[in-house]
């Protein structure tokens, strides 16, 4: 059986805040950014955490894009995450 493959990014650097809400922001741009240039029918697959789950269905619903998420999470340095797929309608 194949295992589904997961693009998950990590850290070179360290922030310099421990505050967990920098790093969701920091997550939800990563996101955002790729979506500037999108092309209707396009996707965009990303790993975000789970607590930016509402977050990225907003993203989803603002740039008028169909949002699927995986079933399996995975982890990100200690942080419950998952990924996600943003298609431009």
């Amino acid at each position: 059986m194949n295992e589904p493959e997961h693009e998950a990014y990590e850290l070179i650097l360290e922030f310099d805040s421990d505050c967990p809400e920098f790093a969701r922001g920091f997550d939800m741009g990563l996101l955002v950014g790729s979506l500037n240039d999108l092309d209707e029918g396009r996707s965009v697959r990303q790993t975000v955490f789970t607590s930016n789950a509402e977050m990225v269905m907003r993203v989803a619903q603002y740039a008028d894009c169909t949002f699927t998420c995986d079933d399996e999470l995975t982890d990100i340095s200690g942080v419950a995450s998952m990924m996600v797929t943003l298609t431009k309608n």
